[in-house]
């Protein structure tokens, strides 16, 4: 699921050092401190970034519940390295 959908930006580790990160600003999963409602929040609705621009696609309507639990879980997973 990760890899399909977070991997471009957040890249495989989670640690955002692919170069569209670099570009657009992308947050580090391994450094990231928001709850699991935070989570699910920017997964559903996206992100924009200072200038109201998308810089995080929504998914709400795309991912079913199980996968965005799963996500926010995936996500988490990545402080623990």
């Amino acid at each position: 699921m990760f890899a399909t959908h977070c991997a471009s930006c957040h890249g495989s580790d989670g640690r955002a050092l692919t170069p569209l990160a670099r570009k657009l600003g992308i947050m580090d999963l391994a450094e990231s401190k928001l709850s699991d409602l935070e989570l699910r929040k920017h997964i559903l609705e996206g992100r924009l970034d200072t200038n109201l621009r998308p810089k995080m696609p929504a998914f709400s309507g795309k991912l079913n519940r199980e996968q965005v639990y799963y996500l926010i879980e995936e996500v988490k997973a990545f402080r623990k390295k």
